[in-house]
């Protein structure tokens, strides 16, 4: 399972693509480059694809992780907000 971002650099919203690799739910987490947790949001099986408003959940310009988390493992990549 994994994950895609589109598009990256971002500017005021993201698609995060999803792949859960078998497992029914997970977790979508966007981090500062220090690990620190600033937006959670749950994934279900099923969904293939979630869209976030950048300005509503707080990310300003900077450079993130964005990561999911389910049961057969974890997938992360940086994001760029610009």
């Amino acid at each position: 399972g994994g994950i895609g971002l589109m598009p990256n650099p971002a500017t005021d919203h993201v698609t995060v693509g999803v792949n859960l690799a078998d497992s029914d739910k997970g977790t979508l987490s966007f981090m500062d480059m220090t690990g620190r947790m600033l937006y959670e949001q749950q994934v279900t099986k099923g969904e293939t694809q979630v869209d976030f408003d950048l300005h509503k959940i707080g990310l300003t310009a900077g450079v993130y992780l964005v990561r999911l988390k389910h049961a057969n493992g974890q997938s992360v990549q940086r994001l760029v907000v610009r």
